[in-house]
């Protein structure tokens, strides 16, 4: 089980939304004693099983349960420390009025992205959930307070040769030829570089000799284009949140640890030499 921290608020949810989940289902319906477990409901989870510490003389011992409670009672400490930590996060980032428009900006987009788990469209205590976090995130007074103006999406600047569509249009065609660098809609490629609000983000392709996602080449990429004055310098300080807000892994997972990314520094990563053709072509 991965637990929450105030760098990762949303981790426990994560996890359990894509693998957690699963696993506890299934678990509901195994009983490891030898007395049957009754289905009286197989749409909303609730099963009728015998426990020892229920008074015998009541039903002989047995019990209704149902997983939406079994969720409650397990988790109920790591679901008020996500809370606890979003709430800390929020008022950790509003030290200033661009870092706390730009972590608000993360919240909705991030509160989206668990909307699309399967295990949130199909089971309705925990799509309640989300919306109770919503909910909690909204009447946050920081939040009451901060109006979101912009998204920390990039915004590629005009040239005298070209504008940013066409910029944006050349980028995405040589980013998605074959092997692709990355992976998304042209239409959510073009909202992630024009300052734009996304829906699900743009995947990140190229990996490293570890067979995982190279955030250090995605950083060399963002950081070349700066250097080009493609997209302003101005964003430096706060370049692991336009990273975070924009772009995904290879599938389609926040990016982690971009801290240590950003400092590694290299002039040659994963990927670089065709990175540095695409921006030779602009």
């Amino acid at each position: 089980m991965k637990r929450s921290s105030l760098e990762y608020p949303f981790a426990f949810l994560d996890w359990y939304l894509e693998i957690g989940f699963k696993e506890d289902l299934k678990n509901f319906y195994y009983s490891p004693i030898e007395s049957p477990i009754v289905v009286l409901d197989n749409i909303k989870h609730i099963i009728k099983c015998w426990s020892p510490d229920a008074d015998q003389s009541v039903n002989g011992g047995y019990i209704v349960v149902s997983f939406e409670e079994v969720f409650q009672y397990k988790y109920n400490l790591e679901l008020l420390n996500t809370k606890q930590y979003i709430e800390k996060s929020i008022v950790e980032h509003s030290q200033s009025a661009d870092s706390k428009t730009l972590y608000l900006a993360y919240l909705t987009n991030k509160i989206k992205q668990l909307n699309k788990y399967e295990a949130v469209s199909n089971y309705l205590f925990l799509e309640k959930f989300i919306m109770d976090i919503t909910t909690f995130i909204d009447s946050s007074e920081i939040t009451k307070n901060t109006q979101l103006s912009y998204t920390p999406s990039f915004n590629i600047l005009p040239t005298t040769e070209k504008d940013q569509e066409q910029i944006i249009t050349e980028l995405y065609m040589n980013l998605t030829k074959s092997p692709s660098l990355i992976s998304c809609s042209k239409e959510e490629f073009a909202k992630g570089f024009s300052g734009q609000e996304l829906e699900v983000g743009i995947n990140w392709l190229v990996l490293g000799k570890n067979k995982q996602v190279n955030k250090v080449s995605l950083f060399y990429f963002i950081n070349e284009l700066i250097k080009l004055k493609l997209i302003d310098s101005a964003i430096i300080n706060d370049l692991n949140k336009y990273v975070k807000y924009v772009f995904r892994d290879n599938n389609g997972k926040e990016l982690k640890n971009l801290k240590q990314s950003k400092a590694t520094i290299s002039n040659n990563p994963s990927g670089f030499e065709r990175l540095n053709k695409i921006l030779s072509l602009l």
